[in-house]
């Protein structure tokens, strides 16, 4: 099966476009959420050392879009309820 050089161009832009959103998504998240993050999915591997911007990439990568926007609300919700006023 061949793919046209235009097909393939267009979905490694939308692969890249996922995975941009998903990175933004995750950079919501404060540093000890994400590695929270990734310690629920078993995938800490040595991150909790690594800077802010690694361990999103890394999260970004592991997960889907759908299960980032349910781990960022759930964390912005429970800050939103510790918060004072």
């Amino acid at each position: 099966m061949f793919v046209s050089l235009a097909e393939h161009e267009d979905r490694l832009a939308t692969v890249r476009h996922s995975l941009i959103d998903r990175l933004g998504l995750c950079g919501l998240l404060w540093r000890h959420e994400a590695l929270d993050s990734l310690g629920e999915i078993g995938k800490t591997d040595h991150f909790r050392y690594k800077s802010r911007a690694l361990i999103y990439e890394r999260l970004a990568e592991l997960v889907d879009a759908e299960l980032d926007r349910e781990r960022v609300r759930g964390h912005l919700k429970s800050r939103r309820q510790r918060s004072p006023g």
